[in-house]
C-alpha cells in the first residue's frame, strides 16, 4: 500500500483473482479498481477497470492502468488481453489512448497490448 496525495493503493489476491484498488483517504471512498488474472500462457486477462462516478476524467483511470501494467511487468507478465462492453462509450478511446489495440469479433470487443520489458516503479 502507498499513500501519495491522500490516495491509497491496495493490492489483493483472492482465488487467483488480483485486485488493485485506489482509495480516497480523505473521503474514505473507493476511487476505482482493476481486476485481473494471470493466464497459463504467461499473460494477463484484464477483467475490468472501473473508476467510480465523481472520480472520472481526473486521471485516475490512467494511474490505475499504469499501476496494473507495472505490477504485470514486475511479475514478468508482458501480454495483456481482455474485453470491454461495446455499450461503454469511454472504453475504446481510453484503451486506444493508452496504447492498447482493439480487435472486434462479432459483438465482442477485445483489447490487447504487449508490455515492454523494463524496470518498473515497483522494482525500485
Amino acid at each position: 500500500m502507498e499513500n501519495k496525495n491522500n490516495i491509497s493503493v491496495n493490492y489483493t489476491l483472492e482465488d487467483d483473482l488480483y485486485t488493485i484498488q485506489l482509495v480516497d483517504n480523505i473521503a474514505q471512498a473507493e476511487i476505482g479498481f482493476a481486476n485481473f488474472k494471470f493466464t497459463k500462457n504467461r499473460g494477463v486477462w484484464l477483467y475490468n477497470i472501473k473508476i467510480n462516478e465523481g472520480y472520472q476524467s481526473k486521471g485516475y483511470g490512467k494511474k490505475l492502468l499504469k499501476l496494473f501494467e507495472d505490477f504485470c511487468v514486475a511479475q514478468r507478465r508482458f501480454f495483456v488481453e481482455g474485453k470491454y462492453y461495446p455499450t461503454n462509450d469511454h472504453a475504446k478511446p481510453f484503451y486506444l489512448k493508452n496504447g492498447y489495440s482493439i480487435d472486434i469479433d462479432g459483438n465482442d470487443q477485445f483489447i490487447f497490448k504487449y508490455l515492454p520489458e523494463k524496470t518498473c516503479e515497483l522494482e525500485k
